[in-house]
């Protein structure tokens, strides 16, 4: 398991900023208000995995809002957000997306690069602290 608290790291604003420039949301039918000030009440990330006959993994995204709004953009966001920051897991863009209470939840199973690199990933926590947080959700340029 890997986890991060990221309580209190973005404003409302700076996400407002960084959802107008997404592709996840040029289409969606959103107010982009609202759905920054779901995505700016973050309390944490958790990526845990399971082995079994194939590895498994979810993504929990821990919010301080009901993220019911996001239902339909949620899972094309996340995959962008974790591709512009190089944290893409191959794969994810075929697991399962859905919310529960007030997180958002991505399950599904992991190829061996996917395995690989989220072994990888909680080795080098550091990486994360590095990011600036305006641009977490920003696009790399």
């Amino acid at each position: 398991m890997l986890a991060f608290d990221l309580a209190h790291l973005l404003a409302p604003t700076e996400v407002s900023a960084a959802l107008a420039d997404s592709t996840a949301m040029a289409d969606a039918v959103v107010d982009v208000k609202q759905a920054a000030g779901v995505l700016a009440s973050i309390l944490g990330v958790r990526l845990e995995t399971k082995i079994k006959a194939a590895p498994q993994a979810q993504l929990l995204i821990a919010l301080d809002e009901d993220p019911s709004i996001l239902s339909a953009v949620a899972k094309s966001l996340l995959v962008e957000i974790l591709g512009n920051h190089g944290a893409q897991i191959e794969g994810i863009a075929g697991w399962n997306a859905h919310s529960e209470q007030n997180s958002i939840i991505l399950e599904g199973e992991l190829s061996q690069s996917g395995l690989r690199r989220c072994c990888r990933s909680s080795r080098d926590r550091s990486a994360l602290g590095r990011i600036p947080a305006k641009t977490l959700l920003r696009p790399k340029m």
